[in-house]
């Protein structure tokens, strides 16, 4: 709960923009909705605040169990795309009623879900 004044509370919630994690992408309030907030209470901005950086771990999660790497190279753009290939080839495979381990398991699957994510 926040039990400070709005004097210090406005200081916090826009210096967001000057934390580390949105100077590695410039789309990041935009994909996690942090652009989208028209609250006016401070447990609401709270709220929403604490909601997006949710989206941001979550998708960041998500990436590292894909990868086996130490250093995680992440864009929430790459991420958006490849989540869309993925639900994009599980809908072809529906569709033309295709086997789902053997098209997962080939070699070139990979490939179609980084087309168009930008490279690490």
């Amino acid at each position: 709960m926040i039990t400070e004044g709005t004097t210090s509370i406005l200081p916090q919630y826009t210096g967001l923009e000057h934390h580390p994690a949105f100077h590695r992408s410039r789309t990041l309030p935009q994909f996690t909705g942090l652009a989208d907030c028209q609250a006016r209470s401070p447990e609401a901005i709270d709220t929403h605040v604490n909601a997006s950086l949710m989206a941001l771990n979550l998708a960041k999660v998500a990436l590292q169990e894909g990868q086996a790497t130490e250093s995680l190279s992440f864009s929430f753009a790459s991420f958006k795309r490849r989540a869309l290939n993925e639900h994009l080839l599980d809908l072809f495979i529906e569709q033309f009623e295709l086997e789902p381990t053997l098209i997962k398991s080939h070699v070139n699957y990979q490939k179609l879900l980084d087309y168009g994510t930008m490279a690490a």
